[in-house]
């Protein structure tokens, strides 16, 4: 299978959601799962070939154009988390995902905070008010 191939395999249970899994070959192989939407449309996308050193055209299922379309605000929330992060030393998996969940809400909050005050025009200044209270 070359680069631009798709296999997809879906489920067939009576009375279930289905799902369908779709393997893309790109530079490397990127499996997918879901039960929204499979490989769908094909569209086609430029990628770098290193060794007819030129741009060739690619097809790409719908569920990855989908994905990269939708990965942006998870990549963001993680990039802000890793920043930010409440360091604990702690054996207890319980404690490490309560302070992952207080890290994730106060991300999710200084960027809804943050959208709004551009939204009413708020000066910078205040801007820092909530931030040295959020992030120190």
């Amino acid at each position: 299978m070359g680069r631009g191939s798709t296999y997809e395999i879906q489920s067939n249970v009576e009375n279930a959601c289905a799902i369908g899994l779709v393997k893309w070959y790109d530079n490397k192989s990127v499996t997918l799962a879901s039960n929204f939407i499979t490989s769908g449309t094909l569209d086609y996308v430029q990628r770098y070939d290193k060794k007819l050193k030129q741009y060739v055209t690619v097809e790409r299922p719908e569920i990855v154009k989908l994905y990269n379309a939708s990965m942006g605000g998870v990549d963001k929330s993680d990039q802000m988390i890793s920043l930010y992060r409440t360091f604990i030393k702690s054996r207890k998996w319980t404690l490490r995902m309560i302070f992952h969940a207080f890290d994730l809400v106060a991300s999710n909050s200084w960027l809804q905070y943050k959208k709004e005050a551009e939204e009413l025009l708020l000066p910078k200044k205040k801007f820092w008010i909530f931030y040295i209270f959020g992030f120190s």
